[in-house]
């Protein structure tokens, strides 16, 4: 099976998305997908115009990548569900599974935490570039 590669630059819809916590104003997604690596950066923009931005590498070939988030580690895991890649993370105590799918058209990536602390999150990107 060939697995989709999620690189590009993304923007939330927030319309058809559902955020835990309060709404922001804006998230803007970029993600260089290689075949051994992902990179993800990630800026979120509040309602008062404050600014977050989160980046993070992980292997995408090893069992296990291990990094610092916020001065915190972070562990990531990640496996092909078919089509569906999972990010299995484990951060500050709590297990994350974010589900990434892609549109057919590869212009709408779904980012989906089902059962997990964040059940019930999904993300709605549109491909900006």
């Amino acid at each position: 099976m060939i697995h989709s590669n999620f690189s590009g630059h993304w923007q939330a819809n927030l319309g058809r998305s559902r955020i835990a916590g309060p709404a922001p104003s804006k998230i803007m997604v970029k993600i260089v997908h290689g075949e051994d690596v992902l990179t993800q950066e990630v800026v979120i923009t509040h309602q008062n115009g404050e600014q977050n931005r989160q980046a993070v590498s992980f292997s995408m070939t090893d069992p296990e990548s291990t990094t610092e988030l916020r001065g915190a580690p972070l562990t990531i895991r990640v496996r092909w569900n078919g089509p569906e890649m999972v990010i299995e993370s484990t951060y500050s105590g709590n297990v994350f599974r974010d589900y990434w799918s892609l549109s057919d058209d590869g212009q709408v990536l779904t980012m989906e935490h089902r059962d997990d602390a964040l059940a019930g999150q999904v993300t709605v990107l549109e491909r900006v570039m």
